[in-house]
């Protein structure tokens, strides 16, 4: 009977093991982010143009600068978080990817009759219980098929 492997004991090598999956899931968070920037950009500018059109001081030089300040401001956070939000969706998604990469070749060699493959998974990879359980199945047909 084989015990499943201890967590914790891989590194990482690479951090697209599911590039597909992985650049689409970046994609959509970038996407999120733009959007959210975007409206939030809109918000500000529309209330900022209210208050200024209300009070009757549109033509103010110091007030257009401070407009025209808040625009470049925030463009350039976006520009700033944008490698950052990359960083982190790759990050992220490859605690997901990777665990799956794992347990579709675990699975595929237990389609193929061998039942003593395990799933290892790094501390802090998510889908444990997942592989926990296909270590259990792989354990049980193991011994139903009379293997120790």
């Amino acid at each position: 009977m084989s015990e499943a492997p201890e967590r914790g004991r891989f590194r990482r090598r690479h951090y697209l093991v599911n590039k597909e999956f992985q650049i689409r899931f970046t994609r959509n968070i970038i996407s999120y982010m733009m959007l959210v920037v975007l409206v939030a950009s809109g918000v500000v500018y529309f209330a900022f143009w209210y208050t200024i059109n209300k009070l009757g001081i549109v033509l103010d030089e110091l007030i257009v600068a401070i407009f025209v300040s808040v625009g470049v401001a925030l463009m350039a956070e976006a520009i700033f978080v944008l490698p950052l939000v990359v960083v982190a969706s790759i990050f992220l998604t490859h605690t997901v990817a990777g665990p799956l990469v794992r347990i579709k070749r675990v699975l595929s060699q237990m389609g193929q009759g061998n039942f003593s493959q395990r799933i290892s998974l790094r501390k802090g990879d998510e889908l444990g219980d997942l592989a926990e359980t296909v270590n259990q199945l792989a354990q049980d047909l193991e011994r139903r098929q009379g293997h120790p």
